[in-house]
């Protein structure tokens, strides 16, 4: 997603077997990727992302990866009809998806921080057989004509099987259109079903249990380790909205339920695409490594629903959407407690406050010589506040003792300065002061 940026590639893809269930996958190889697209297509998986051409990864598992050749090697002649300053060869978020036997590409090209931009499709019997046929612009948009911005598609199939397509990146939001199936471009006009002042993007939709799931990148990517972005999800019975989030919020309104946000080395995570795997679900998506100087790096994990059907990475007695019940050895569902900490360390910070309620961000890091490999942090709030809404942790509370465990992809804290970090929004009345003391595994850490 390179404009505001970004990419969203969600497919609802059915695909085959997968590899053995992890949490989250052990991939190696080369994982430089920015927005990317995952399909299984017989014994290969195959990864498209943003840049010259859309480069193309595969893999015979799924966890080992090579670079492959890009689609284009050189620019189509039409694509600066549309965005004539775009970078040379320059192609943004594709998503790939089999519909009536295809493979269906749809990526973008645009003048990056305007809405100067174009979706184009180009489609293939098989992403093996390397023969990618041109199919065209499907809808462009230029500043003073349209109020969207033509990038980030996701061809989306309804419960009927009837395609769609959603797009969209800052500027006025996310849209959703119907899909001539004829052609595998829009027929009708677009539909609003997502909007957000801070930027919303690289939006995809899933169908599971009765919803359409709106999956979104939002705040801001492509600054390295200085990254905000997050993935936000909605949900909704209509395919054409209103999406809400797990609070309520509208996501036309700019609600939306953080999936996953910046932790230990992972900073940014977005451009995400859920997939199909076999009876359950996958996320791909990239983040930029705070270990190797911010570079955008491929991450896959499973997905899952919980018992009131939001998506999670962890697995529970009311989850579905798993291939296997049986979590990774990091995942917080442990009926083990963490073992104790030797020395740690807690930063509590506000990070904004309006009339009754509040959002703050908790940096976690283990001073000490051993590794924490499961972690249970526990703090009361002094003035009765409570939390609303939590990511990368999950929490209980009994009154104003609250006590936030890791998930499953998030356990691991490394010794000697390793740090991971959780935020949430809560409510408060009267006055919001800070916590005085954690314990975390039981150890009272100091304060920053």
């Amino acid at each position: 997603m390179l404009s505001a940026l970004l990419a969203g590639l969600l497919t609802v893809l059915a695909v085959e077997s997968g590899p053995a269930r992890a949490d989250t996958w052990q991939l190696s190889g080369n994982l430089s990727v920015h927005d990317p697209t995952i399909l299984h297509e017989g014994s290969t998986w195959w990864v498209a992302s943003t840049g010259a051409g859309i480069p193309m990864k595969y893999s015979p598992d799924g966890r080992a990866w090579t670079q492959g050749a890009p689609i284009f090697r050189a620019e189509l002649p039409w694509w600066r009809s549309y965005a004539p300053n775009m970078g040379a060869n320059d192609v943004w978020a594709p998503d790939m998806h089999t519909y009536n036997g295809r493979v269906w590409m749809y990526y973008s090209v645009s003048q990056f921080g305007t809405n100067q931009s174009a979706i184009g499709l180009t489609s293939a019997p098989t992403v093996a057989s390397g023969s990618w046929r041109d199919d065209g612009m499907v809808l462009s948009s230029a500043p003073g004509s349209q109020s969207y911005n033509a990038i980030d598609p996701d061809l989306v199939t309804d419960a009927s099987g009837a395609p769609w397509l959603v797009f969209g990146s800052w500027f006025s939001g996310i849209y959703v259109t119907k899909i001539d199936p004829a052609t595998m471009k829009p027929t009708g006009s677009p539909t609003r079903i997502a909007a957000r002042s801070g930027g919303i993007e690289g939006a995809n939709i899933v169908y599971s249990g009765g919803y359409y799931y709106l999956f979104a990148s939002i705040d801001r990517c492509c600054q390295g380790v200085n990254s905000t972005y997050k993935i936000a999800y909605g949900r909704s019975a209509s395919i054409t909205g209103p999406y809400t989030d797990a609070s309520g919020a509208a996501m036309l309104s700019g609600g939306g339920t953080v999936l996953e946000a910046s932790h230990g080395n992972i900073i940014g995570p977005g451009g995400q695409s859920v997939v199909r795997n076999g009876s359950g679900w996958l996320i791909v998506r990239h983040y930029y490594d705070a270990n190797n100087n911010g570079a955008p790096t491929m991450l896959i994990s499973d997905l899952y629903f919980d018992a009131n059907g939001w998506p999670s990475y962890t697995p529970s007695s009311g989850s579905t959407s798993s291939s296997s019940s049986t979590p990774s050895s990091s995942s917080s569902s442990s009926s083990s407690p963490p073992p104790p900490s030797s020395s740690c360390k807690v930063a509590y910070a506000v990070t904004n406050q309006w009339a009754g309620g509040f959002g703050a961000n908790v940096t976690i890091t283990d001073t000490g010589s051993t590794p924490i490999n499961g972690w249970s942090l526990a703090w009361t709030f002094p003035n009765g506040q409570a939390i609303t809404q939590i990511w990368n942790a999950a929490d209980t509370a009994s009154g104003s003792r609250i006590t936030a465990t890791n998930l499953s992809y998030d356990a691991a804290i490394p010794a000697n300065g390793g740090s991971t970090a959780f935020g949430f929004n809560g409510t408060w009345n009267g006055a919001n002061n800070p916590p005085t003391s954690f314990t975390l595994n039981g150890t009272t850490c100091t304060t920053a």
